[in-house]
This record gives structure tokens, sequence and C-alpha cells, in this order.
């Protein structure tokens, strides 16, 4: 009894499964319902150097949201900070302890630009994006 109830359980949740992954399919994986589809529309259409004609590319980008002949790039910047500090104890004309420390802090960060690049769009807001700390 037990192993039929089980069985029934698991054919039911394969059924499930099945019908909302069809349904996911028909519904073209979301790309009309979600945001993805304007990144899409907004890269080249060119094959990578080949003299074929593509239609459409960065004039289909939206100026107002999109630069032209530019593409979305982490601009690497390294940052270094770093101190010495020197204590000395002196007795008369004699140093007879002395102790020195020397600290050297830093990083990288990448910041948000749109680099010049032939048939891409770069979406503007990508540099108001904040910045990645290495």
């Amino acid at each position: 009894m037990k192993n039929i109830k089980l069985t029934l359980l698991g054919a039911a949740a394969l059924l499930i499964a099945v019908a909302l992954n069809v349904r996911h399919a028909l519904n073209d994986y979301g790309i009309k319902d979600n945001k993805l589809h304007v990144e899409v529309l907004a890269q080249s259409n060119g094959s990578g150097g080949g003299g074929g004609s593509s239609s459409g590319g960065v004039e289909d980008c939206d100026i107002t949201k999109y630069t032209r002949n530019a593409r979305e790039k982490y601009v690497t910047t390294e940052i270094k900070y770093n101190t010495n500090i020197g204590m000395y104890a002196t007795v008369g004309t004699r140093t007879v302890a002395g102790l020195s420390i020397y600290a050297e802090v830093g990083g990288s960060v990448g910041i948000p630009d749109c680099e010049d690049k032939e048939n891409n769009c770069c979406k503007k807001s990508f540099i108001e994006n904040a910045p990645k700390y290495y």
C-alpha cells in the first residue's frame, strides 16, 4: 500500500513538472516578459568578420537608453596606500632603541564605463552601477 502511494505521488510530481516545462516553453521561456529581450535586441547581428549584410544592428538601439558603437566594460584601477611609522629612543646623542613599521594596503576597483566598440550598444544606465572591488 505504501509503495503504491509513493508511485502515485512520484507520477503526479513528474506530470506537474512536465506540464510546467511545456507551459514555460510555450511562453518562449519568458523572454518577452522579462527585460532580457532588450539586451538581446541590442546585440550586434554581425557574424565576426564575414562579408554578409546584417539587418538592424546598432541602428536598432534606442539612443535614449543606449550609446551606440560602445560596449559595457569595467575599467580596472589599482589603488594603493602606504605608510611608514618610525619611533626611536635616544639617550644623549646615542640611539638605544628603534622601531619602524611599514604598512601597505591596496586593491583593485572596477569602474563601469562604456568603451568604444563597433557594432555594439552600451546601456547608458550601466555607468550608474556601483564599482566592483577585487
